[in-house]
């Protein structure tokens, strides 16, 4: 798995950078309303919709870490031992923390070469 497939989503934009770039910007602005959604979720299938949400905006930009551990806690969404459900969701939280850090990176590096 990586924290960021950059081969996936250059093959779907024909290696433009500055497209790549956009949608990473669009990507980490629209995600953080469903981490807001995780962390809201008061039932079962409220995290497990939030979750699979995320998990499908991950995987359409090659976020595959971030897609795993989405895949992770859906499975532990319906579960009653409320830690696994924490630690899913903190595993969610840190994936997708450094997949916005690769992002942004990424934005950053694409804005100086456009």
């Amino acid at each position: 798995m990586a924290i960021l497939n950059r081969e996936y989503l250059s093959e779907m934009t024909g290696g433009d950078i500055q497209i790549d770039a956009q949608l990473y910007e669009v990507f980490v602005a629209s995600t953080s309303d469903y981490l807001d959604q995780i962390k809201a979720a008061q039932t079962p299938e409220e995290r497990k919709k939030a979750i699979h949400r995320l998990k499908g905006a991950a995987a359409n930009v090659g976020a595959e870490d971030l897609a795993d551990a989405c895949r992770q806690g859906e499975e532990v969404a319906f579960e009653e031992n409320e830690e696994k459900w924490v630690v899913a969701a903190l595993a969610i939280f840190e994936a997708y923390k450094k997949v916005a850090l690769e992002m942004m990176r990424f934005i950053r590096s694409a804005k100086t070469q456009g």
